[in-house]
């Protein structure tokens, strides 16, 4: 271990507490500087004692792993991300081309392409409120979660060791009668359930951001369902109209669903 003299040198420090996410694993050894000189100066004995160096600032742009700051790991997870990310971008490539016919491929790629980036676009919102909710590190095991149901779906469609799978057969739907009254009725409990899901997932993201900001407290779901539907301020009136308007998109998108499926008389 090299030997450094330096005011205030701590060793083993927990970073979670200089960042603005609050993660962060032990530093091999921190030094806080309260001036530009006390800065140099430890800049300069990590260099001669051939130490890798980092300033923190304030602590608002970086992540740091709960396994503190490692080069080697840090290169080793972006190389993982950049292999797997490239592979599942040709697969996905191959899918959309299989998926097109050869006459009208240009514009059924284009489409296609253009509807399957939709849920990463509508995503982004929302991971940023379960992030806040619930911290990065239950976030990232959650993404590893909710990945599963796909992949068992790809087993379904294209099984393992499948180098030709048949994709083009089409399940047969049955279309439905509605009359006005039938296609008001699907609207409306598909709005009706989507206003309940929407209202338990906001209350839920509450009650977790809660409960782990005051442990003491535990978990308690009642009291932000409530407070969703009595609010005080801006920002629960914006949770109110999102929750809402999240109801009438649903209830129009299975309103549109059932007609598509619907004869005409």
């Amino acid at each position: 271990m090299p030997a450094l003299q330096l005011t205030g040198l701590q060793e083993n420090v927990l970073l979670k507490p200089y960042t603005t996410f609050k993660i962060g694993g032990p530093a091999r050894f921190l030094c806080r500087a309260d001036s530009a000189d006390a800065m140099v100066q430890a800049l300069q004995a990590a260099a001669r004692a051939e130490l890798p160096q980092l300033v923190l600032g304030e602590g608002s742009n970086v992540l740091i792993a709960d396994a503190g700051p490692n080069r080697w790991l840090m290169y080793g997870a972006m190389g993982f991300e950049s292999l797997t990310s490239g592979m599942g971008t040709g697969a996905f490539s191959v899918l959309l081309l299989r998926m097109t016919m050869k006459q009208f491929s240009a514009t059924q790629y284009a489409l296609f392409s253009s509807l399957f980036a939709l849920p990463r676009i509508l995503a982004g919102p929302v991971t940023g409120v379960m992030v806040d909710a619930a911290g990065w590190s239950q976030f990232f095991w959650f993404t590893i979660a909710v990945g599963i149901p796909g992949l068992l779906m790809l087993q379904r469609f294209a099984p393992l060791g499948t180098r030709e799978p048949e994709i083009e057969t089409l399940a047969e739907i049955r279309p439905l009668r509605l009359t006005r009254a039938g296609l008001f009725g699907r609207a409306l409990l598909g709005g009706a359930l989507a206003f309940a899901f929407a209202a338990v997932c906001m209350a839920l993201l509450d009650a977790v951001k809660h409960r782990r900001l005051v442990p003491a407290e535990g978990f308690d779901l009642l009291t932000p369902l409530q407070a969703l539907f009595r609010p005080e301020d801006v920002s629960g009136w914006v949770s109110l109209f999102g929750v809402s308007l999240f109801s009438i998109v649903l209830a129009l998108a299975t309103a549109a669903t059932a007609v598509a499926r619907s004869k005409k008389s």
